[in-house]
């Protein structure tokens, strides 16, 4: 039997899109307006580490709006003279809570991966982050023990450039602080929010919906934890959070080039340490054919070492580590023939040349947080590398 928020989302009226991203703002602004104040305040405190439990106790009013309209031309605070061609308008963040009128968090919540590529390096485009950002900064803070924060809610969409460094070159993030979810990890806030609250409870029906309606949508983001990726050992087959890991890798690096024949989605590699996920490309011209694509982790101790061993005699130098045993998640553009590749230079600094091949990696256990949160921390370095090689590929040869 479908959940009420699955039936309603299926009978909605349609418009020349699905406005998947609206419904879920209004699922969760739903779910937040129904908890009482002790469990709104758990909740928030699991998303901004920020405990608002205090106010709340003495009488505070809480409020979530969506939709909520913001300043005009707000560009204009960014960086001066540049700003007059990037007029902005009328702004409208996903969700936004205050407390007792004084705004707290702002929401912007995303669904579908998409990188403008013209816009995202261009430095006088400001993402939506950066002008909800200088909105907020300017906004009167009138409650003591929290921080105005911005909040960046996303299933596929990578974080905007600098949301996540401690010190951003963009002045709309600076003196703000900045978190990241996933719905996945929303509804299960909610649900460990609640868990004493009666089954049949208006916020628990409603919490249970919302988990639902994710699972059928294939967004409840179940990644692994530390110990889920130490056990697989190549030997004991996949786990389903595992494969959704790795299959959503893959679908990161689906901008380069164009496909030839079907994907390979996530299996067990044995012989050459990986769990991964790839697919034949046809790259610019200039490059040759029957390259893939390949994403996933890569386990060092694995049978065949060819890459662990090249790679340690490249930093054999003073002051570079050999390779450690941990897992780690990877990116490597091949070919069927490992002498193919001659051309010279790098996608960027973490890339190697283990044999012909453009590889990078990172150490698994590097990105940190609950099991969303990793993941998504892995999806925006994966972007990054993404990025490099796209810029790579395109040089000229």
């Amino acid at each position: 039997m479908s959940s009420l928020l699955v039936d309603l989302f299926k009978y909605r009226s349609r418009e020349k899109r699905e406005a998947m991203e609206d419904w879920l703002t209004e699922c969760v602004a739903a779910v937040l307006r129904t908890l009482p104040n002790d469990r709104f305040a758990a909740v928030l405190e699991a998303i901004t580490g920020q405990d608002c439990s205090g106010l709340l106790e003495a009488g505070a009013v809480p409020h979530v709006a969506t939709q909520f309209v913001i300043a005009k031309e707000i560009a204009d605070a960014i960086d001066g003279p540049e700003a007059d061609a990037r007029k902005v308008g009328v702004q409208r963040p996903d969700m936004m809570i205050s407390i007792d009128g004084s705004p707290w968090l702002v929401f912007e919540n995303k669904v579908v991966h998409h990188v403008d590529h013209d816009r995202s390096t261009d430095p006088r485009y400001a993402s939506q982050m950066e002008r909800y950002g200088v909105w907020l900064q300017a906004q009167e803070h009138e409650m003591s023990g929290l921080s105005k924060a911005l909040v960046f809610v996303t299933h596929f969409t990578p974080v905007p450039p600098g949301y996540t460094s401690p010190r951003p070159a963009q002045p709309g993030f600076s003196g703000l602080d900045r978190h990241v979810a996933t719905w996945g990890s929303l509804s299960r806030i909610f649900i460990e929010a609640t868990t004493d609250l009666a089954p049949d409870s208006h916020p628990r029906a409603l919490i249970n919906a919302f988990a639902e309606f994710l699972e059928e949508h294939g967004m409840s983001d179940e990644y692994p934890a530390s110990q889920d990726v130490a056990l697989l050992g190549l030997q004991i087959g996949s786990t389903d959070r595992l494969k959704k890991l790795v299959d959503d890798m893959f679908v990161r690096i689906q901008d380069i080039g164009r496909w030839n024949g079907n994907t390979v989605w996530a299996e067990a590699d044995v012989e050459f340490g990986r769990f991964n996920t790839y697919r034949w490309v046809h790259l610019d011209e200039g490059w040759p054919e029957n390259c893939f694509l390949n994403t996933g982790l890569w386990f060092p101790d694995s049978p065949n070492q060819l890459y662990r061993d090249t790679i340690d005699e490249a930093l054999a130098e003073p002051g570079k580590q050999p390779i450690s045993s941990a897992p780690k998640v990877f990116l490597q553009l091949a070919h069927e023939d490992i002498e193919m590749f001659r051309a010279g230079g790098l996608p960027g600094s973490e890339w190697h040349r283990p044999v012909s091949d453009f590889f990078v990696f990172r150490d698994y256990d590097s990105f940190h947080g609950d099991p969303a949160a990793r993941a998504v921390a892995i999806f925006a370095w994966l972007d990054e590398r993404v990025e490099e090689l796209r810029r790579f590929l395109q040089r000229p040869r």
